[in-house]
């Protein structure tokens, strides 16, 4: 199987060539408070390796197209084993630490491992695959975790104490692996007077020229015969399902038809960074057009922007940004002030720049349109050409919908009327 791994890394790593002394020097406490004075004496400490293992099934026995997924490692991972330090006293059995002691005891072991600790917030790994259609996979990832634990002494307000610690100081990737768990064989009827055998009656696919068949998101149905799945979120993706009909049910990732046929994208308040999306395959020379409505989009932390995408990524790497066209509606600001801009990018463009000829108004729907020809794409908004030609793969495409939430940000995003080809979808 073909992984496309792509590795995000935000790491700290601190190059000191001598570790501090295993027995810490004394130190004194900081401001003490109602009287408490403390002194560390003496640091104990032995190395303990072990491994954080990712294990993810997917089942792509009934499916008939590929399901992008992404694992990541960060952290805030539910399979660490722990937080980077944790304490806990010991005197004649396990006791509370004063607040002053937990501060002194946490400062301490902090400098004496600040020569190999490798880890902060941020740290992050992503690893991208795609599960081919009638497979059933299992995908693995192993990470090396290195601790440090044992035991401080010191004094409190002249009584000698002790605290057992343990601190992570290094975190790394080790090893990936797929295997294929294999799909069920039917099992054979037993022999006997043939019997009549009911069979399904297929779900019609539009043929070209038809506008609606069931299976449109007029009609309230993504049809798995038609869009492939994206998700950042492995435990989203475990809970995506479809009916006896052949349409997705994609709440689970925020993504949903309502009962007007209406293309909904809301989802909040989520404690990790999400990417969620859908993709159907175009021709080389396509015409897309769609219309958007923002009801809300807001950030809490500003430091990470949120977006919505619509792109013209290649077929084998649907969720790409990097190497799709795109146009976005982007937010990067908090309160009252907040504007959504529209955001453009080329292929090879990992940023992409905005527009700066129009941005977003709230309480107006806007028609865009794709007009696609060779490696190029120009874009219309409301009619008008805005005059920019975005440079787009020329190899199999796909048109991509999807979105990016940062921790704690909301959305609510109607899409409607998407047409590739004057072919509702």
């Amino acid at each position: 199987m073909n992984i496309s791994k792509a590795i995000t890394i935000s790491m700290t790593v601190i190059l000191i060539s001598v570790l501090i002394a295993a027995c810490a020097t004394p130190t004194e406490a900081p401001s003490s408070q109602e009287g408490v004075d403390v002194q560390v004496d003496e640091i104990t400490d032995t190395e303990i390796v072990e491994q954080i293992v990712q294990t993810r099934l997917y089942n792509q026995c009934d499916s008939s197209n590929p399901l992008a997924v992404q694992m990541q490692f960060s952290e805030s991972v539910s399979e660490a084993k722990q937080s980077e330090l944790a304490l806990s006293g010991t005197v004649g059995g396990e006791v509370s630490l004063s607040a002053v002691a937990k501060a002194q005891l946490q400062m301490t072991v902090q400098q004496k491992f600040a020569s190999i600790y490798t880890a902060e917030n941020g740290y992050l790994m992503k690893f991208d695959f795609v599960v081919p259609a009638q497979k059933h996979q299992e995908f693995t990832l192993v990470w090396r975790e290195v601790r440090r634990e044992g035991v401080i002494n010191y004094m409190e307000n002249g009584e000698s104490k002790s605290a057992n610690y343990s601190y992570r100081v290094g975190l790394e990737f080790e090893a990936s692996n797929t295997k294929d768990v294999g799909c069920p064989t039917p099992t054979p009827a037993p022999e006997g007077p043939p019997t009549a055998i009911p069979t399904e009656t297929p779900i019609p696919i539009p043929d070209e020229g038809e506008t609606s068949g069931g299976n449109n998101l007029s009609d309230a149905c993504i049809y798995t015969g038609t869009w492939g799945v994206y998700s950042s979120d492995p435990e989203a993706l475990g809970k995506i399902s479809h009916s006896t009909d052949g349409c997705y049910n994609l709440g689970a990732i925020g993504i949903f038809p309502d009962k007007g046929g209406v293309l909904r994208v809301h989802d909040k308040n989520q404690k990790i960074r999400l990417t969620h999306g859908i993709y159907v395959p175009i021709e080389n020379d396509s015409v897309i057009e769609f219309k958007v409505f923002v009801n809300s989009m807001y950030l809490v932390y500003p430091e990470n922007p949120m977006y919505v995408s619509f792109a013209v990524a290649p077929a084998n790497d649907p969720f790409t940004a990097k190497n799709s066209a795109r146009f976005r509606l982007w937010l990067d600001t908090v309160g009252s002030d907040s504007i959504i801009t529209f955001r453009l990018a080329n292929v090879g463009d990992a940023n992409g720049y905005r527009y700066q000829g129009q941005r977003y108004e709230f309480g107006r729907t806007y028609t865009i349109r794709f007009e696609l020809t060779g490696n190029i794409m120009r874009v219309l908004i409301n009619g008008n050409d805005i005059k920019e030609s975005l440079k787009i793969p020329t190899d199999d495409k796909v048109f991509y919908i999807g979105y990016h939430l940062p921790v704690a940000a909301g959305i609510d995003v109607s899409i409607k009327d998407v047409m590739v080809d004057d072919i509702l979808r």
